[in-house]
């Protein structure tokens, strides 16, 4: 299998290889993330976020499936018991809410491969609506953070354009 040429169906999209190193860290809610690849026909999108100890995402809905796998470090809901640690898979059904916090007695970042199908909506302290995420505004955060800091707009995937 060392250099066949792919037989894919006419119409259907081939796999993809995404150099996750080749892509920025931009800043998410005092938190990093790193956009890997978008499908503009079915919303989905994965994303790799990177917490610090101490550090913490605001309250949250997702209106879609979200699956978590903790590459590095631990992590937990403020809402639950568990803490997810590395290799860990967490499957989040649409509709749960649930605060993400990466405790702060570790000692190195947590890593978070996640991918998204639908958008998630961020609360403030009284249930407000302060932020909607989905896979264009993962793309809008992706090309303002290339556009300021001069760098090279990568194709992120599947309907999606630069």
């Amino acid at each position: 299998m060392s250099n066949q040429t792919s037989k894919q169906l006419e119409g259907v999209m081939d796999a993809n290889y995404v150099n996750v190193e080749a892509l920025p860290w931009f800043d998410f809610f005092g938190t990093e993330a790193k956009l890997c690849k978008v499908n503009a026909i079915t919303g989905q999108f994965i994303a790799i976020l990177k917490g610090k100890p101490g550090s913490a995402l605001p309250i949250h809905v997702h209106h879609g499936l979200v699956i978590v796998h903790t590459i590095q470090g631990q992590w937990k809901y403020l809402e639950h018991d568990w803490i997810a640690k590395a290799g860990d898979v967490v499957y989040e059904p649409a509709a749960s809410l649930h605060t993400l916090i990466v405790p702060e007695d570790q000692e190195e970042d947590a890593i978070l491969m996640n991918i998204v199908d639908g958008a998630i909506e961020f609360r403030d302290e009284n249930g407000q609506i302060i932020y909607m995420l989905n896979w264009r505004e993962a793309v809008q955060l992706y090309l303002n953070h290339c556009e300021e800091h001069n760098l090279e707009v990568l194709d992120l995937g599947q309907g999606f354009t630069n």
